[in-house]
This record gives C-alpha cells, sequence and structure tokens, in this order.
C-alpha cells in the first residue's frame, strides 16, 4: 500500500483524487446552483464560480456581491444544498 501511495504522490496523480478545481463562467453554473443562490441571497450578482471535485463529489465554489452586505463565498453541491458560507474579508 506504500509502494502505491508513493507512486501516486511521485506521479502527481494524488492531488487529483483529492481536490481538482478550474474557473468556469457563472453562466455555465447548474441551474439548481443558480436558483438556491437567487433564493438564498436576494439581489446578489454572480461574480466567480469554480468547478471542484472533492472525493469524488462535484462542488461548485461562488463569489457573490450582495448590495448592503457585500462579496461572499459559498460552496454548493450540484443540487443546490449549500455546504458552506462565509462573509469575504
Amino acid at each position: 500500500m506504500k509502494t502505491f501511495l508513493y507512486t501516486l504522490i511521485a506521479s502527481g496523480c494524488l492531488s487529483t483524487l483529492v481536490m481538482a478545481g478550474h474557473d468556469i463562467a457563472v453562466e455555465d453554473l447548474p441551474k439548481p446552483v443558480k436558483d438556491a443562490i437567487t433564493a438564498g441571497f436576494s439581489g446578489a450578482k454572480l461574480i466567480k464560480a469554480e468547478k471542484e471535485t472533492k472525493r469524488g463529489m462535484v462542488v461548485y465554489e461562488v463569489t457573490i456581491d450582495q448590495k448592503d452586505v457585500g462579496r461572499q463565498e459559498l460552496k454548493l453541491k450540484e443540487n443546490g444544498d449549500i455546504i458552506k458560507f462565509e462573509m469575504d474579508d
């Protein structure tokens, strides 16, 4: 088992198994993700989106700007469930 892990680490594959992410256009976010943001964050403007794969699960990290609140970062599942929320400093 150790040899297998050393091989994965040496080849750079382990990071791909744990997390791989890339920027996407906010227009390309799945409808359930957009709907969850619209429903939960009134008047929010979508600023930036990233699609990640963590432990085989697709997660979207989205930066939004909400009037009178400021920028916020959200992590959502493909079905629109919010799994993390934090204010941007």
